[in-house]
């Protein structure tokens, strides 16, 4: 295929050229990392297998931790199991309005042409855990690789970015994967809640309630100077750090 001959767009069937539709902005061809060999879409500044920059105009400029993807697709059935444990973490997003009942109840593709990478992956993501919410796993897995490709054309990844996409990763069973955003938050902003908020998810997923404890603890101590700090993230995603509150509370109260 050239990048002038039209073809039928695998996620919305317009007919378009080029490397993505300008439509839905799902891929229309893949390259190859030039580190790891993996197959990536096009666009996407770093390699979501190994982390490498895929553009080696980007060497030096620093590397995301590598976020493997091997396993995703072997953890999906386990997806229902993460909705539960992640309702918390999504009742802060406003519902994103479905625009038609294709490949499920949210499953027709956004119009995201116009928009920057980041605008893309916070509308993806949205769309992503209100289907989690109301049970829609047909649109959680037609969504979720245009939303890791979003991701993977950020400039600046903040904590917030890093906390959608964890969210994003365990619903796909990548445990790993989210702890390792939570380490990079933490590392960067000791203390950041959000931080605590992947590693509570990543600890109920794993049913470790020892270290859930732990995780709960350390939230609450460190809940009354973060939210004094005024983050935008915090204001944004208030409603979910409440629910987080209250149940590390909670959680101190029956273990006393």
């Amino acid at each position: 295929m050239t990048e002038d001959q039209p073809i039928a767009c695998p996620g919305c069937q317009a007919m378009v050229s080029g490397r993505f539709c300008e439509h839905c902005g799902t891929a229309l061809g893949n390259q190859a990392c030039p580190q790891c060999g993996a197959e990536v879409e096009p666009g996407t500044r770093f390699c979501t297998n190994c982390g490498a920059a895929t553009d080696r105009t980007q060497a030096g400029k620093g590397t995301p931790r590598a976020v493997p993807i091997n396993r995703w697709w072997l953890l999906a059935g386990a997806t229902v199991v993460v909705v539960v444990a992640l309702m918390i973490v999504t009742r802060s997003q406003p519902p994103v309005p479905s625009t038609g009942p294709v490949g499920g109840a949210l499953g027709t593709p956004p119009d995201i042409s116009q928009m920057s990478p980041r605008e893309r992956f916070d509308e993806l993501y949205n769309r992503i855990m209100t289907a989690a919410q109301i049970g829609d796993q047909n649109t959680v897995v037609q969504f979720t690789p245009m939303a890791l490709a979003a991701y993977g054309q950020l400039d600046n990844v903040d904590p917030d970015a890093r906390y959608h996409v964890s969210m994003i990763l365990l619903h796909q069973g990548g445990i790993a994967e989210a702890q390792a955003h939570a380490d990079t938050i933490l590392a960067g902003q000791p203390g950041h809640l959000f931080g605590y908020v992947i590693e509570a998810a990543v600890a109920r997923w794993s049913g470790d309630s020892t270290r859930l404890a732990q995780i709960y603890s350390d939230f609450r101590s460190h809940y009354p100077e973060e939210i004094a700090s005024g983050k935008p993230e915090y204001q944004e995603h208030g409603s979910m750090l409440d629910d987080v509150k209250a149940t590390a509370e909670a959680a101190a109260r029956a273990g006393s």
